[in-house]
């Protein structure tokens, strides 16, 4: 009877054993780590060349309508809208903290820290924030102006514009 009885909690406990590592393989432990970086991003903080970009600063830059966004969409592609110039990148996440972001032949890695994904340099750092919005319509709008003033600069530098003479108008004073 001992035996038996040895025997049952044993299957027992190899029952119990084989459940919890079924239930630990489907608690999400596997989940995709890109799922963390894809969305909206918006710069929130930082310094940049020594200089602290206060809640002040980035509301003053706000209020110029100048965007710092990063956009990373969930096939590894996205936008990096910093400062009225918008670049195109591809990304990969290393892990469920770190995202490598490839911009213009560059790699840079960000790394996640409380909610906050941080690219750190030399001379400072980045700290985006994410966005509950969509923020791509806002990065199409810096790219179509950034465009349409690179079209201006070309213009100019081949002498392609055109020269209207305003004359002055007159006024009598009474």
């Amino acid at each position: 009877m001992k035996t038996t009885f040895k025997k049952s909690v044993l299957a027992f406990l190899t029952c119990v054993l084989a459940l919890a590592f079924a239930l630990t393989g489907c608690s999400g432990g596997g989940k995709d780590p890109k799922a963390n970086f894809v969305g909206s991003w918006e710069l929130s903080g930082g310094t940049l060349e020594g200089e602290e970009l206060t809640d002040e600063y980035m509301k003053m830059l706000e209020d110029w309508g100048v965007h710092c966004v990063l956009i990373l969409d969930e096939d590894g592609t996205g936008a990096l809208d910093l400062f009225l110039e918008v670049v195109d990148l591809k990304w990969e996440a290393k892990d469920a903290t770190t995202v490598t972001i490839t911009a213009e032949d560059e790699s840079h890695d960000m790394k996640l820290k409380n909610g906050k994904l941080i690219l750190e340099e030399d001379d400072g750092n980045l700290v985006f924030t994410k966005s509950d919005k969509d923020l791509s319509g806002t990065v199409k709008k810096d790219r179509e102006a950034a465009e349409k003033e690179e079209e201006i600069d070309e213009a100019v530098e081949d002498d392609d514009v055109q020269k209207i003479e305003i004359s002055p108008r007159r006024h009598r004073c009474r």
